[in-house]
């Protein structure tokens, strides 16, 4: 949606994540497609429209500030939702990010951790960024791991979703028959079995969440 200034954050001048969604938790606001409620980067009053919602956050926990235990966290709860001084950048094209400068900086950017491993004995993190996926390896960043670069561990939040019961549908059959050469049957059973004027759409963000998670 818009940039809105409403609860506890500051629209365009900044916020936090895990206020963002407690506010969404206490008032009851589920997230809506992009395409209902498109990104206009202006500031507004939020606009939600309740039959829209798609997405409810039932809950968030909060990961402790400790990298061991946020990649055991990552392991068990799967993407994480984290904060980073992510002011140099973009200027990153590949590789591990390492820069100690950036162990220090404020927290200024809200991004999702997907994974970690090991690139030549040395450890990283892999974080999904939201500059498109012409930014870094394919939309991702590699930080390195284990000193606390860009303050990756500081603020680290996992979030309980709940779907919409169609897309549980959806997301059921997907993952029964992803792997039985049956998904051309099961797409046909999604579409033939709920009807909205978006399905296709819905079907198609569905299965890029199963296949990413």
């Amino acid at each position: 949606g818009k940039v809105s200034g409403d609860g506890p954050n500051s629209g365009c001048n900044g916020g936090f994540t895990d206020k963002t969604m407690q506010w969404m938790i206490d008032n009851k606001v589920a997230l809506e497609y992009e395409e209902d409620y498109p990104y206009t980067a202006k500031a507004a009053q939020c606009a939600h429209q309740a039959e829209r919602g798609i997405v409810t956050i039932a809950g968030l926990m909060k990961i402790p500030q400790d990298e061991d235990q946020l990649a055991t966290a990552l392991v068990q709860y799967g993407p994480l939702s984290v904060l980073v001084a992510a002011g140099n950048w973009h200027s990153y094209e590949q590789g591990i990010y390492d820069q100690e400068s950036c162990i220090t900086e404020g927290l200024n950017h809200g991004v999702i951790l997907v994974a970690f491993g090991i690139d030549e004995s040395i450890p990283y993190w892999t974080i999904r960024n939201s500059w498109g996926w012409g930014f870094g390896e394919n939309g991702h960043i590699r930080l390195a791991r284990g000193k606390g670069m860009c303050g990756v561990q500081k603020r680290v939040d996992f979030y309980l979703f709940l779907w919409r019961f169609y897309e549980v549908v959806c997301l059921l059959f997907l993952s029964l028959y992803l792997n039985s050469g049956a998904l051309d049957n099961t797409y046909s059973y999604c579409l033939s079995h709920i009807t909205n004027s978006k399905t296709s759409k819905r079907w198609e963000l569905s299965e890029s969440l199963y296949t990413h998670w």
